[in-house]
């Protein structure tokens, strides 16, 4: 394992962190590598499918338009299935 003077900042997070921008890919174990790895994957798939509005909170102007919206959905609208609406466009479905 690496030991280039860390000292107290041998805690899980301050090392992690020390081996993303410290270490080479030389200097690790097989056990850093792959936890190196792994941290850049589950980072990566966070970036590309987390939710960007995570933590963000609605205003009250939108929540009342959604509320609005969803008691519209329920008690005026109709869904209209896939076949009714191939059958009215002359659709084969």
């Amino acid at each position: 394992m690496l030991d280039s003077g860390l000292g107290s900042m041998y805690d899980k997070g301050n090392y992690e962190k020390w081996i993303m921008t410290h270490a080479t890919v030389s200097n690790l174990t097989v056990d850093e590598l792959k936890k190196l790895i792994r941290k850049v994957v589950i980072q990566t798939f966070l970036e590309m499918f987390g939710d960007p509005d995570e933590g963000l909170e609605l205003n009250d102007e939108f929540r009342l338009e959604l509320q609005r919206a969803l008691v519209t959905d329920a008690t005026e609208s109709k869904t209209i299935s896939a076949q009714e609406v191939a059958a009215k466009l002359g659709l084969t479905w």
